[in-house]
């Protein structure tokens, strides 16, 4: 797998990452979330271990970082994870969440795991 390709799947996975909280799961930074925003956190590994080496807020979620970083000289360029939080309220009805990935997604809605691949 070309690079390139790694990077746009570690990108649609963080996108989906970002939605594992949606309706009602507890933001990774409280503080930066708003209504308008997402309160994003980066991690130096692939584990989301430890402390976040960077956590902002972001008025969306849908990047394309290419051969770059999130945020050049604090995180990685390669074997990095991120997690967008936010709490959105959506009306009834059916709803339809998608990413495009290569190197796994998990999408949670209400505490629901479901997708994992």
């Amino acid at each position: 797998m070309k690079s390139n390709e790694r990077r746009r799947g570690m990108i649609g996975t963080l996108v989906v990452l970002a939605m594992l909280i949606l309706l009602g799961g507890s933001p990774a930074i409280p503080a930066l979330a708003t209504d308008a925003n997402w309160a994003a956190s980066y991690w130096n590994n692939k584990t989301m271990a430890g402390d976040p080496v960077l956590a902002r807020a972001e008025p969306a979620v849908s990047y394309d970082w290419g051969s770059g970083s999130p945020a050049a000289g604090v995180v990685n360029v390669d074997n990095f994870s991120a997690r967008w939080t936010r709490t959105v309220n959506f009306l009834p009805g059916t709803y339809r969440f998608s990413a495009t990935v290569d190197d796994g997604v998990r999408l949670w809605v209400n505490n629901s795991l479901l997708i994992d691949q």
